[in-house]
């Protein structure tokens, strides 16, 4: 059971550094700072983009952009991780233990 914990864990903080990872090369693809980039490059942030985007579209339908054109959804979507750690850390080890 602590290893399933562990695993759970371990997969919501490797989640939170593809979303970093997204967050970043968001902003190379639009600064146009990735147009020479290898395909190989291309093909990461592809993936990425596959692994986030389904997430951040859900928290995008309920709140939208705001009007400067700021898009919150990648911080939503780190405030629902932080909860989602922090009740398996609080109550989680209380189930296992």
């Amino acid at each position: 059971m602590l290893t399933l914990f562990n695993l759970c864990l371990f997969l919501l903080n490797c989640y939170t550094y593809i979303i970093t990872a997204y967050i970043i090369l968001t902003w190379l693809y639009n600064l146009n700072l990735l147009a020479n980039a290898p395909l190989f490059i291309h093909n990461i942030a592809q993936a990425i983009y596959r692994i986030v985007e389904p997430a951040l579209n859900k928290i995008r339908y309920i709140m939208p952009a705001s009007r400067s054109g700021i898009d919150f959804s990648p911080f939503v979507l780190y405030l629902i991780i932080w909860i989602i750690r922090s009740l398996l850390i609080e109550y989680g080890t209380k189930f296992i233990l």
